[in-house]
């Protein structure tokens, strides 16, 4: 922008400012003044008008432009998203079934064991002696024992020297011409072949969400009770009738009655059937007809005669305490203990009844009627490659049909069948194969072949020139050349044909060898010198008998007396070793005495101790439960092991000691063996939970995944946003269509024009002309000159003087700077009275330059400049521009 402010200055200042425009320095905002300038003013004398001339100034002008440039089209960018969901499967609740056991401990007897103590009597011992003795023999004389001794020699013969010839052989081999051929290798150029490719596509379904089935159920249970029967008597019957005779006259009675019955006539008295029973078991040992008071069994003093017909006795048991046959009688009497037996319901299978008592359950289980299915929510299915469905993407198969039904194509491909060979240089190998290495190329004595070029060449040596070489015959038959090599071998053994001997010479095999004696050594090497090694009782064939000597082998040993000594060398001297019990034989008794092995022990009593020795004095430690033999007992005791325990009812408790008392802490879901189960519950360990559907959430900014139960706040997911992992919880799958998001609306080119410190325009306007030169994305539109300032021509100045001399005044303007004000709103004019002899002006402030004059000031606007006169001078306002960075 451009602001205009005007400053008021002195005359001699307005002539220099109007010389040239100011322009802002920067953007400093300084005004920079014209450079400094003397002018002359020509005053004429009193009475006298002068006239002076205002010299004008240039226009200023400056170029200005307007810019264009075109903005491309954008193409419309945007995303798929998803919204994904899954199903937590919920669970019906888990029970387990309580029970509480009890059992009924036995009283307890109290535990006792006699103890008794026993004594022995130890007899007395008599001393133990025996007796010993002291025996000697006479050893005698024994005569000393010798042998004879002698030496031997024998001459061995000398022996003459033997040697053979050797000799050393040698050969000339010629010398030998070089021979070579030329080989050659071969390459070709192979054209290349174009790829082989073709396309393939993947697809994919949309399959709708499967709800879920909830697990179905049901219990089954087991069921028993127990049946005891009482105890009963059974009786046996008899088909003959009985005479009962008592108090002098005759009864008649059809059947033996039970105890209890009042159908017996007149008597009550208690029937005793022993001797019934006895014939019944074993009928033979009583008389068929005989009678028996009743006085014997319990009852009067009644005779009762009886007639035993075993055929006619009933042989089953029964119940009934009257015969079911007519006539019968009573003939034994038996007790049948009862019974108890546990009977299971249904046989023991698994039912789903409730009997109720007195049935009692023992077991039960729950049976899965029909497994739990979780939800399939909505998601894709791939199609692998052998036709099958997937819900993985990764498994999806690559085909190259086009199209099957029910499927949509989701990606494509093509795949390189055989990929492009470019041509390349192949060499010939050795078994005439091409190979694209060079390394391989092999050699080839051929110079052509048809289809190949040789593009290399060598000369091969077959076998390189030799010169005339001298072998000589060394060790093993080899050729050497160096004669210090050659062999020597001895003359007579064959070399083969070419070889030349070189010399001889005379190789001794064995050195001759004079003769000597040598001295027979017995059992060893024979010697050359005679020693007392040499003696020996040896008579060795082929040797010479040189001398005889006689050796002492034992000396002669004078008779003596020895003692014998028990386990012992016998002695010359008779002491106390030489007692002994023995009886040797051969040797003479010397001596006797008798000696005391074990001196004599009086008798006492002792008592038993159990587990250690024996004591002699009585106390609690000889108490015992043992029966020791030998020993007689002293005393007896009964001692109590452990006191008796009355009966009682324990409750099981589960991981601790049965109770006593029934309360929570005895509910258990064991079935403890031995005992009886009290009370039953069914505790629930987990409520039942219902399905639920969770939906996810995203939040892009943090990266961050949710869930929620609502459908309408699952957040659209960019289909590139993979879902969390879940691990062993349902996976997420993706419901309903994916939508489009937008990420940049497409927009189409357009042409804009460069404004200056202002956003482009889509029209070319006045706004748009501008002094910059932007980017190199922007194109020259047009260009022209703009004007600042207009030009200003010069003015004549008349000024006349009264009362005063004529005269020239020098009036200097040095240079300016000076701060333009910063937006002035009216044309300041300022002026000092100052006395007339004041002739010099300089720079007041930043916004006038002062003026000395007096008089009356008259405005004058000449070309855009105010100009103010006063009869001895002029104030001027001149024009300051300022142009902002």
């Amino acid at each position: 922008m451009r602001k205009t402010i005007f400053t008021t200055v002195a005359l001699a200042a307005c002539l220099s400012a109007v010389a040239g425009p100011a322009f802002a320095s920067g953007s400093t905002g300084q005004c920079v003044a014209t450079p400094a300038k003397t002018s002359t003013v020509h005053h004429d004398a009193t009475g006298h008008t002068t006239v002076w001339t205002l010299p004008g100034s240039d226009a200023v002008t400056h170029e200005e432009s307007r810019w264009v440039r075109t903005v491309p089209a954008v193409e419309e960018l945007s995303h798929l998203t998803q919204r994904w969901t899954r199903t937590i499967p919920g669970y019906a609740a888990v029970t387990h079934d309580e029970g509480q056991y009890e059992r009924a401990v036995p009283a307890v007897d109290a535990v006792t064991h006699d103890e008794r103590q026993y004594e022995r009597t130890i007899p007395g011992i008599a001393a133990v002696t025996h007796d010993e003795g002291q025996y000697k023999r006479t050893v005698p004389a024994v005569d000393a024992v010798t042998h004879d001794e002698r030496q031997y020699k024998r001459t061995i013969p000398g022996i003459a020297a033997v040697t053979h010839l050797e000799a050393r052989y040698t050969r000339t081999v010629p010398a030998t011409a070089q021979q070579s051929h030329e080989e050659y290798r071969f390459s070709r150029t192979n054209p290349g072949s174009a790829a082989v490719t073709h396309d393939e596509h993947q697809f994919r379904r949309w399959v709708d969400t499967v709800p879920a089935v909830k697990e179905k159920s049901h219990k089954e249970y087991k069921y028993s009770k127990t049946i005891t029967s009482p105890s009963h008597t059974e009786y046996r019957y008899a088909l003959e009738s009985k005479t009962v005779t008592y108090t002098g006259r005759d009864h008649r009675v059809t059947d033996w009655l039970d105890a209890n019955s009042s159908s017996h006539a007149g008597s009550q008295w208690t029937l005793k059937t022993s001797v019934l029973e006895a014939a019944h078991f074993d009928y033979s040992s009583v008389p068929t007809d005989g009678s028996v008071s009743l006085s014997a069994y319990g009852g009067p003093n009644v005779t009762v005669s009886y007639h035993i017909n075993p055929e006619s006795q009933i042989s089953d048991w029964t119940t009934s305490t009257t015969s079911t046959i007519p006539g019968g009688y009573r003939v034994g009497t038996r007790t049948v203990q009862g019974t108890t037996e546990t009977v299971y319901y249904d046989n023991g299978d698994w039912t789903t009844d409730t009997p109720g008592s007195p049935w009692k359950q023992i077991d039960q289980r729950t049976v899965v009627d029909q497994e739990a299915v979780p939800a399939v929510p909505a998601h894709y299915e791939y199609r692998t490659a052998s036709g099958s469905a997937s819900t993985n993407a990764g498994d999806a198969g690559w085909f190259t049909a086009g199209s099957f039904s029910g499927w949509t194509v989701f990606a494509n491909r093509t795949v390189t069948d055989k990929a492009a060979v470019a041509p390349f240089t192949e060499y010939r190998a050795a078994d005439g194969s091409a190979s694209p290495k060079e390394s391989d190329a092999a050699w080839f004595r051929d110079a052509t072949f048809s289809g190949w070029s040789s593009f290399d060449h060598q000369t091969v040596v077959d076998h390189h020139a030799t010169p005339e070489q001298v072998y000589y015959l060394g060790a093993d038959g080899a050729s050497v050349s160096d004669e210090a090599d050659a062999a020597w071998i001895t003359v007579g053994t064959p070399v083969g044909s070419g070889w030349t001997q070189l010399d001889t010479r005379t190789v001794t095999d064995q050195a001759a060898v004079p003769g000597y004696d040598e001295y027979y050594v017995q059992g060893g090497a024979p010697s050359r010198t005679l020693t007392d090694a040499n003696w020996t009782t040896d008579t060795p064939d082929g040797w010479e008998l040189v001398d005889t000597q006689t050796v002492t082998d034992q000396a002669a040993v004078p008779a003596y007396d020895e003692y014998y000594v028990h386990d012992g060398s016998p002695s010359r001297i008779l002491g106390d070793t030489n007692w002994t019990t023995d009886t040797p034989d051969g040797w003479e008794r010397v001596d006797t005495r008798t000696v005391t092995d074990e001196a004599a022990v009086p008798g006492y009593v002792e008592y038993y101790t159990p587990g250690g020795e024996p004591s002699r004095d009585l106390g609690d430690a000889n108490w015992t439960t043992d029966t020791p033999d030998g020993w007689d007992v002293v005393n007896e005791r009964t001692v109590t092991d452990e006191a008796a325990v009355p009966g009682y009812v324990e409750y099981y408790t589960p991981g601790g000691e049965p109770s006593r008392d029934l309360s929570d802490a005895n509910w258990t879901t064991d079935v403890p063996e031995g005992w009886e189960q009290v009370a039953t519950r069914t505790v629930t360990d987990e409520d039942e939970v219902p399905d639920r559907i969770q939906y996810l959430t995203y939040d892009a900014e943090t990266d961050a995944f949710g869930t929620t139960q609502k459908e309408a706040k699952a957040s659209w997911i960019p289909e590139d946003v993979a879902p969390p992992k879940t691990g062993k919880r349902p996976a997420w799958t993706t419901f309903g269509d994916p939508d489009k998001v937008v990420d940049q609306a497409a927009v189409p080119g357009y042409t804009e024009y460069y404004v200056h410190d202002g956003e482009p325009t889509s029209d070319l306007t006045d706004a748009n002309w501008t002094t910059d030169t932007p980017g190199d994305d922007w194109t020259l539109v047009d260009t022209r000159i703009v004007t600042d300032e207009e030009a200003v021509p010069p003015v004549d100045i008349t000024e006349s003087v009264v009362d005063k001399a004529a005269w020239d005044e020098k009036v200097t303007t040095p240079a300016v700077y000076t701060t333009c004000p910063a937006k002035p709103t009216t044309n300041v004019v300022r002026t000092t009275s100052a006395p007339t002899t004041t002739t010099s002006v300089a720079p007041a402030s930043a916004s006038s330059l002062a003026y000395t004059g007096a008089g009356d000031m008259t405005p004058y606007l000449i070309g855009g400049v105010a100009l103010l006169t006063t009869g001895m001078g002029l104030v001027l306002t001149t024009k300051c521009r300022r142009r902002d960075a």
